[in-house]
């Protein structure tokens, strides 16, 4: 009972069968219940119950069109009022009104009536039934008069769950999908239409598009095959234009120009002219029958690429379920006259043929900013890339990797939304994806929305590369979100799927980083690229001008080791660092400490080394004794040509010395020989 205090209050609960009343006392911390006794009146499966006045008197509706007036807890009067009754507001709270309640039946009527007694006795009755409801008026939404603009659609015949009424006569009636406020008029005014607050999908919703021109403008369609319309600058929808399909609307998708409104369905692709919504194109894809027979798998996903060539010509793809996706061409040609000889533009859409190699069923599709080419995920996590003038599938996502994509990221899988996954999803988890807009409207916004199988709409940086990427949760939705989409203005658009429900949310910036859970700024991961020393920059120099500089001097040598070393520590590698390879033609270069190669030390396989590139000639290696400790150091061409020319190596690799080696390091050694 809304009236009643927290110290001591009454609710009532209903089953098929039987109706409770509790009440429950703060002070003592007891709970009483007692059950609703219907003596002679026809006990009906209850579809409402409401509290009717501060004593405690209720109004239940029975599926039958009983309406009870409960007093305390028996039911005093009863009658049948229609076919089926949905829900019942009492009205003896408001002063000076002429009627008692207000019910609604099954079809969308509304009833206001009046417990009064039988002035004429039943027929087959000696006498009058005594006091019980009676019914005074009828009326729909469609009677009364309206607002500017609030028109109650015709033809949807809701049926209204829970009506509420306030001191001034005032109803607020909710239906599954639609929202509305009335006027009854008991003060003295005229009964009218407040105003339509909802009319939203009765079935569940996966389609979402918003219009690339008219700002605010966005469609949505359901399972039944209703398009709607909504003002998201107005808040509301545009209940006055729907569009009704014969077929499932599983996917929405505007042109670029915004006047072409395509449908995905079963198996068909249909092209609407926007705003008139006269057909264009009505296609059938998919001919794969289901276990029921039913015709055509499900559109899944619709995008339009840039213009593809001079002409201004555009691509089409239409992804679905049958492992394929499917190309429209749309061509502008000019007509020419007859009579006045007078030529006229108009657009031609031509079927391309359907792009197949997927093993499972695509979801998503992107086009590169030049249309030529096509990135697909499907439901077995993988990325596919066509081409799409010749339809042929690259076996790389590389040829796109540093390609400039066309418009937000809206793709579930790819680098940039690697870390959006979770350790807990699944697969399908992830519904949708949209990147935002920057704020000169251009689709390169630093944020993405993420809308899950949890109910939960989720906000990440973009790009998301690292895995477990931190961000925001929201909740709102009372089931799946479907679809999720940032309009130009950075409005965000979520729909929920078992819910019906389209909700627009507003990107505000934070103050403090993108947390899952709120929280103070963390503390920076500690990658190992984060804590390299500066590394001094590299000019570039061509290899004839890196062959004429000759030998490095010692200090860079000895610099660019010390460089490599605090690498390989922080990259928290063992052993030493890489051996460096020479640069060819160059001699090497000597540095304090070198004795080497002694007797018994492998020396370095040869190099090939391209033709027409002199070289100085290989030098054997010489014995401990022939090179003297108390000798400054030098290199291993200044050595060889100290010697007499009978002692010196000739120029042919295979005479340089080579240990014994094991047949493994023997067959390196001849791999070597070979390259």
């Amino acid at each position: 009972n809304p009236v009643d205090s927290e110290e001591r209050f009454r609710f009532a609960t209903l089953s098929k069968t039987a109706v409770k009343l509790w009440e429950y006392c703060e002070v003592r911390k007891e709970l009483a219940h007692r059950a609703v006794i219907f003596g002679k009146a026809p006990q009906q499966h209850l579809m409402h119950v409401g509290y009717a006045t501060e004593a405690g008197h209720l109004l239940m509706c029975g599926k039958e069109g009983q309406l009870y007036d409960v007093h305390g807890s028996h039911v005093h009067h009863n009658a049948c009022l229609a076919q089926q009754l949905c829900s019942a507001v009492s009205l003896q709270k408001q002063g000076q009104s002429n009627f008692d309640f207000l019910a609604c039946d099954s079809n969308g009527t509304f009833l206001l009536g009046r417990f009064e007694e039988d002035p004429v006795p039943m027929p087959r009755q000696s006498r009058p039934l005594g006091i019980r409801p009676q019914v005074i008026e009828r009326f729909t939404l469609e009677d009364l008069p309206a607002e500017s603009g609030q028109e109650f659609p015709k033809g949807l015949q809701p049926r209204w769950k829970s009506l509420q009424a306030n001191e001034k006569g005032q109803i607020l009636a909710a239906s599954l999908h639609i929202l509305v406020v009335f006027d009854l008029g008991l003060q003295g005014g005229k009964r009218r239409l407040l105003r339509v607050v909802q009319v939203a999908h009765k079935v569940e919703s996966w389609a979402l598009a918003h219009h690339p021109t008219i700002p605010g403008l966005c469609a949505s369609g359901d399972e039944r095959g209703v398009v709607h319309f909504w003002d998201l600058e107005a808040k509301k929808p545009l209940f006055n234009k729907t569009y009704r399909s014969d077929q499932t609307v599983h996917r929405l998708e505007f042109s670029p120009e915004g006047d072409i409104l395509v449908l995905g369905q079963m198996g068909l692709v249909t092209l609407l002219e926007f705003p008139s919504l006269r057909s264009l194109l009505r296609r059938r894809v998919s001919f794969v029958k289901d276990f029921r027979g039913q015709e055509g798998e499900v559109i899944s996903w619709i995008v339009f690429s840039n213009y593809a060539d001079s002409d201004k010509s555009r691509y089409l793809a239409c992804a679905c379920w049958d492992q394929n996706i499917y190309l429209f061409r749309l061509i502008w040609k000019t007509r020419h006259g007859h009579k006045h000889k007078e030529s006229e533009r108009h657009r031609e859409i031509h079927y391309r043929g359907a792009l197949t190699g997927n093993s499972s069923s695509p979801t998503h599709v992107m086009f590169t900013a030049d249309a030529q080419f096509l990135v697909s995920n499907s439901t077995d996590m993988s990325i596919i890339v066509w081409r799409t003038g010749t339809g042929e599938r690259l076996s790389t996502i590389s040829a796109v990797r540093d390609m400039p994509r066309l418009g937000p990221w809206r793709n579930v899988l790819g680098w940039p939304v690697a870390g959006i996954w979770k350790d807990s999803y699944a697969q399908s988890d992830i519904n949708a994806v949209c990147q935002s807009f920057s704020t000169s409207g251009e689709a390169s916004g630093n944020v993405v929305a993420v809308g899950d199988d949890d109910g939960m709409v989720n906000l990440y940086r973009f790009p998301a590369p690292v895995s477990r990427a931190k961000g925001r949760e929201y909740s709102g939705h009372a089931s799946h979100v479907t679809n999720v989409q940032f309009n130009s203005g950075n409005v965000l658009v979520t729909l929920g799927g078992g819910d019906h429900t389209l909700m627009q949310w507003r990107l505000k910036d934070a103050p403090i980083p993108l947390l899952r859970g709120g929280g103070t700024r963390p503390p920076l991961r500690e990658l190992p690229w984060t804590t390299l020393p500066a590394l001094p920059a590299l000019a570039s120099c061509d290899r004839d001008e890196r062959a004429a500089s000759g030998p490095t001097s010692a200090g860079s040598s000895r610099g660019s080791a010390a460089s490599a070393e605090d690498m390989l520590q922080h990259l928290g590698r063992s052993g030493p660092p890489p051996r460096r390879r020479r640069a060819l033609g160059s001699a090497t270069a000597g540095y304090p400490g070198f004795k080497g190669p002694f007797e018994g030390d492998t020396p370095d396989l040869p190099v090939a080394v391209p033709v027409g590139v002199r070289t100085a000639p290989a030098a054997r290696p010489p014995s401990v004794s022939s090179v003297p400790s108390s000798a400054p150091p030098q290199n291993r061409t200044q050595r060889s040509s100290s010697l007499p020319a009978s002692q010196r190596p000739p120029v042919a690799l295979h005479t340089l010395h080579q240990p014994n080696l094991t047949p493994a390091a023997e067959h390196c050694r001849r791999l070597a020989r070979r390259r």
